[in-house]
């Protein structure tokens, strides 16, 4: 990237500097507790989903099964039917139902693993650089490991869901459209199964005095519950894994502005580390700054115009009213001057960000020319060509939603100022 291109108005934006690691780090720990919060209820529902399907490897235990022989019926149906799913899921996938069990606590312990790093680089910092390094090494393996283990989760979810949607619709008394042919194969399996539970149910609950819905409850209630929440996962999985990808790029630029400090990389990819550090870290905090700090001059504004209003109805006497007034005065000009401030970095960034940032996917679409020839020459590897591209295509991604953000910096409303 052309040196040249880079405005001296915007140097102070794109210098790499200590304070300009530890915004970064700040940064990635404001975004790993943010990510902690969203991802929780997913994690909930991976560990729930694995205990609700106890019932898979034990049927029909409990209360239902406490009220002894009245249910036997039930029970065997309850068996085979759920014998079926467990058949559904292995011949569906060719692994038994124990192995995907096996592959739901997987992707529990990868959620915490993964958490527990990202929070181990949060909290070190980047004072020891050596040290600092060896985390994200092992957060970006983490990060790895935690796509690898949801991908079946996720897989298993969709199958689950369509598997036990089957089971439990016709066996709680859905009727299907007049002339609807049987099914075949293994939903035909499952049809005869729900027609099973179901008329073993109707006996039951007649015999017990008992409802048809109360029954129900006993018998469908733990798989109706695990489809729930499998039905919901998979989106939800595919959701956070664009918040782990926002979370790995801030991996991917403290780890280069620690290599930098080390003296490993050169001149051209410092200088894209920090225009990638600028239009990361820089921008969205202008942004956001300039939003906040808009919002506190309406609020003391506000205060100030109501409290004006209030002497001018006589409610409010003006000795009280003073000391009011110099504060409220005093925190307005305070707030206007760094919105003055912000302002004018934000008008830097309209006038020279453009041509910046034109620069920086410049440099990367040459890098991937680069790599790409790399690969052709037999230099580099498949693997290895492809770790440098998708690296690039996230720093261009980055670049291009700057673009949006500084087109987004709109001056201050003449009405607030």
């Amino acid at each position: 990237m052309d040196a040249q291109l880079v405005p001296a108005a915007l140097a102070a934006e794109t210098t790499l500097s200590p304070e300009a690691a530890a915004l970064t780090v700040a940064l990635l720990e404001t975004r790993l507790r943010a990510f902690a919060e969203d991802a929780a209820g997913v994690q909930a529902v991976i560990v729930q989903l694995d205990d609700a399907l106890g019932p898979l490897a034990a049927p029909l235990g409990g209360d239902l099964a406490s009220l002894g022989a009245l249910t036997l019926p039930v029970q065997a149906a309850w068996k085979g039917a759920t014998a079926l799913v467990s058949k559904v899921l292995t011949d569906s996938t060719g692994a038994s139902s124990e192995a995907w069990l096996g592959l739901l606590s997987n992707g529990r312990a990868a959620f915490d693993h993964y958490l527990d790093t990202l929070r181990a680089v949060a909290g070190t910092g980047t004072d020891a650089a050596d040290e600092a390094l060896t985390l994200i090494l092992a957060a970006k393996s983490a990060t790895v490991a935690w796509g690898v283990a949801m991908r079946p989760v996720a897989d298993f979810a969709r199958l689950l869901d369509t598997a036990l949607r089957e089971l439990t619709k016709r066996s709680a008394g859905t009727a299907e459209p007049a002339g609807t042919q049987p099914a075949a194969g293994w939903r035909g399996q499952l049809q005869r199964a729900q027609h099973a539970v179901g008329e073993a149910v109707d006996h039951t609950a007649d015999r017990m005095h008992l409802s048809r819905a109360e029954m129900l409850a006993f018998v469908l209630g733990p798989l109706q519950d695990a489809r729930g929440r499998a039905a919901a996962l998979p989106a939800e999985l595919g959701r956070l894994h664009g918040e782990v990808e926002r979370l790995n790029d801030l991996l991917e630029l403290i780890e280069a502005q620690l290599r930098i400090r080390l003296g490993q990389w050169s001149p051209a990819e410092q200088e894209v580390t920090a225009l990638v550090f600028a239009v990361s870290v820089r921008v969205p905090r202008l942004v956001r700054d300039l939003s906040d700090t808009r919002a506190e001059l309406d609020a003391v504004t506000g205060y100030l115009e109501g409290l004006e209003r209030l002497v001018g109805e006589g409610a409010v006497r003006e000795p009280a009213a003073e000391v009011l007034r110099a504060e409220y005065t005093a925190a307005q000009q305070a707030v206007r001057d760094r919105l003055t401030a912000l302002e004018q970095r934000a008008e830097i960034w309209r006038q020279h960000g453009h041509r910046l940032l034109q620069a920086g996917m410049g440099w990367v679409d040459h890098e991937i020319e680069v790599a790409n020839l790399r690969l052709g020459l037999g230099q580099w590897t498949r693997a290895e060509a492809d770790l440098r591209l998708r690296q690039l295509q996230r720093r261009g991604v980055a670049i291009g939603h700057a673009g949006e953000l500084v087109a987004d910096l709109t001056p201050v409303n003449p009405a607030s100022g």
